[in-house]
């Protein structure tokens, strides 16, 4: 079987290599990833290791904000590039932002070679499971936006049948399956497609792959704030604030030290973590949770991926998203429901 992945995080790909090293390891496995993080070295090893063909294309996600020209043209530049890598017949393939054009088109192209082939959608962390709150921006913000991107794109670029989105990331029709980390646990928009589970032994092997390296020195019985991207919190903020403060003042309290790690797209700060010790944001998360010395680690958040990521690998994990948005029962039955502690 030859399966092709179009991928954009590390998250992504911890999912992908997992897959690749249980449940595919006998199949072709091809990847194209587009750069929303920085490639080293020992991340370009890894990808030879465990994909035939590897292709990547500059990343959506910049510092600076496109104009809506500049996006377009960003878009007719992946297409052409794409279009010119995605030469094979694929059985299957895997994508995660089925609402991106150039996602979209990946499906066509694929479709149009192999008209049985198998399209999934891969977890994109918490998205499968509830609304995670990031602002949707640019052209698709508004209902009349939408509707505008898609006659424009959707003309220009024919991807006719295969521009059909759902009410959220990971609903686009064309998709008959998604794999999940916690497949009994998908919020109700993706009921209605086959669910297939990654594994804790395929994820443990795609974490492993990814981020194994040389130990980082940690204090034991210490506290790891997670923090999504700040924006996310939106006028909830200032009481995200006041929550920092308290986990601080608690875990200082009990002769803990508290180390904290913003999301690696984050710009801004909060000052009241000034006192901790703040992780190298450019790094991911995972990095330090497979590495770290420390013996007993507990990871403290509201609603970042990172949660179910810790949860996943055993650690204890502590939301505050009761406190902080009491009316979200859908986070935190499902953080309750993967052993995440609620507060």
């Amino acid at each position: 079987m030859n399966n092709l992945f179009v991928l954009h995080t590390q998250y992504n790909l911890i999912l992908a290599i997992g897959l690749c090293k249980t449940e595919l390891k006998n199949d072709t496995n091809d990847l194209i990833l587009f750069e929303d993080f920085k490639i080293t070295e020992r991340y370009k090893e890894v990808f030879d290791k465990n994909f035939i063909n590897v292709h990547v294309i500059n990343g959506n996600y910049h510092k600076g904000k496109l104009t809506p020209t500049q996006k377009y043209n960003k878009i007719k530049n992946d297409i052409s590039t794409i279009t010119s890598q995605i030469s094979e017949k694929y059985d299957s393939i895997f994508i995660v932002d089925d609402m991106c054009i150039q996602e979209m088109f990946c499906l066509k192209l694929v479709g149009t070679k192999n008209k049985y082939a198998k399209m999934f959608w891969l977890e994109d962390g918490s998205n499968a499971y509830f609304d995670n709150g990031v602002p949707s921006l640019g052209m698709g913000g508004t209902v009349l936006k939408r509707f505008i991107r898609k006659i424009i794109f959707s003309t220009r670029f024919r991807l006719g049948k295969y521009y059909d989105l759902g009410p959220c990331m990971g609903s686009n029709r064309n998709l008959s399956g998604g794999w999940f980390t916690f497949p009994e646990a998908v919020r109700p928009e993706l009921k209605q497609i086959d669910h297939y589970l990654i594994t804790d032994k395929a994820f443990k092997f795609g974490m492993k792959e990814l981020f194994y390296g040389n130990k980082i020195d940690m204090l034991d019985d210490s506290i790891l704030i997670a923090l999504d991207l700040l924006a996310v919190y939106g006028e909830d903020f200032f009481n995200v604030i006041a929550y920092v403060e308290e986990i601080v003042f608690e875990a200082q309290k009990n002769g803990q030290t508290v180390y904290y790690k913003y999301h690696p797209r984050e710009t801004g700060r909060m000052d009241t973590l000034n006192k901790c010790v703040e992780l190298d944001r450019t790094v991911a998360l995972e990095s330090y949770l497979i590495n770290t010395t420390a013996n007993k680690l507990t990871i403290v958040g509201f609603k970042s991926t990172a949660l179910q990521t810790a949860r996943k690998i055993g650690y204890e994990t502590i939301s505050y998203i009761k406190k902080l948005e009491p009316d979200s029962t859908d986070i935190s039955n499902f953080y309750e429901s993967i052993g995440i502690i609620c507060k």
